[in-house]
């Protein structure tokens, strides 16, 4: 059965104007940018960021970055997603929308915003 025949037609397939037809309400953001963080690689990692060396890569990341958070009015959102599949042997993988062509590898000691290109 094709997926006509099961009831979803267009409006399922994902095209841009999908999520308006189906109710989904536009919420606002201040977000300029996000910064996305593995959240696997920063499991494996552990706590070994921050001042303290006690922290997440995602809560030092937050701490770190001027505007940054996690909820819709920062102007950074720091999000952690699932597996990026580039698994390096120590550090966390680390994307910035700002430049989504280039990710980085964060190591235990490496300074924060220099890890994001500021």
């Amino acid at each position: 059965m094709g997926r006509a025949a099961h009831g979803r037609g267009a409006a399922a397939g994902g095209s841009s104007g999908a999520a308006v037809e189906m109710g989904a309400k536009p919420v606002r953001s201040r977000w300029e940018r996000a910064v996305l963080v593995c959240r696997k690689c920063q499991k494996r990692t552990g706590k070994v960021f921050g001042p303290d060396g006690d922290e997440p890569l995602a809560r030092a990341l937050r701490r770190a970055l001027p505007d940054a958070g996690r909820d819709r009015k920062a102007r950074v959102g720091v999000v952690e997603v699932g597996c990026l599949k580039l698994c390096p042997q120590r550090g966390v993988v680390v994307v910035d929308t700002a430049a989504p062509g280039c990710w980085h590898v964060v190591g235990p000691g490496e300074a924060l915003p220099t890890a994001l290109g500021e």
